[in-house]
């Protein structure tokens, strides 16, 4: 039975090594070898380390930051959208999209196509880009011409390539 403990495990280079040397025996050799730069490096590479994203590194800084520095961030950072408006989902920026925010006519028709040469009702298509068959994000955007989700979007590129003559 493992006991648990209030104390946190130190996460150095020297755990990381051990780790290393016991999980990823190759990357571990490559280390002593030099091939890496350093052992958080090596321990990227084996996945033992996830490395943050940008995104996920900005979030953090801004939550430990003080607020005189989130207002002059923020100050900041309106001065450089006001510069440079942001894209609107409306401005057909997706390639599936119009500039209604609606799916091309063309891209129902592609759809209507893959349907009538499969012999596919909607329900079946929703359920084959993972949403349930009564699923509003596809349905809405098919039918009663509504403006489709991002997952929607998302999933709808690789289906067309797959099922495309």
């Amino acid at each position: 039975m493992r006991v648990m403990s209030n104390v946190k495990q130190k996460r150095d280079s020297a755990y990381r090594k051990k780790r290393l040397s016991k999980e990823a025996p190759k990357i571990y050799d490559d280390l002593l070898a030099g091939k890496y730069p350093s052992v958080r490096a090596a321990a990227i590479a084996a996945g033992i380390v996830k490395e943050q994203s940008r995104l996920a590194r900005l979030k953090s800084d801004f939550l430990r930051a003080t607020p005189a520095e989130k207002k002059q961030f923020l100050n900041w950072l309106l001065s450089v959208i006001s510069k440079r408006p942001l894209p609107t989902p409306r401005t057909g920026i997706h390639p599936l999209v119009g500039t209604d925010g609606l799916l091309l006519k063309s891209v129902r028709s592609d759809i209507q196509d893959i349907m009538d040469r499969r012999r596919l009702k909607p329900a079946d298509v929703c359920e084959e880009l993972g949403f349930s068959r009564l699923d509003p994000t596809w349905l809405g955007a098919y039918t009663r011409r509504q403006p489709p989700k991002q997952a929607f979007l998302d999933k709808l590129p690789a289906w067309l390539a797959k099922h495309s003559k």
